[in-house]
């Protein structure tokens, strides 16, 4: 079901790279809502809200769900021991 074939996690260094995808897409929406929340608050403010904490976590979340689901679709990342070479 992958749409591109030749990059599949078929051996270590592959699934390292397409991990670091993930987790760096992951992490770029985690920076991108901290300079939001620095920017909103005019950085006075050390603390962050509960309501702020639990929107960030939630779009982290989606984030990373939405990485891993897109590399699924485009490399078949993720089938885990169900990979054939």
């Amino acid at each position: 079901m992958a749409i591109i074939k030749g990059f599949r996690s078929t051996d270590v260094w592959k699934a390292f790279i397409l991990n670091g995808v993930a987790t760096s897409i992951a992490v770029i929406v985690a920076i991108f809502l901290k300079d939001f929340w620095d920017k909103k608050n005019n950085a006075k403010h050390i603390r962050i809200s509960s309501r702020q904490m639990l929107i960030t976590v939630a779009s982290t979340f989606a984030a990373v769900f939405l990485a891993y689901t897109a590399l699924h679709f485009l490399f078949g990342f993720g089938d885990g021991m169900l990979v054939q070479d």
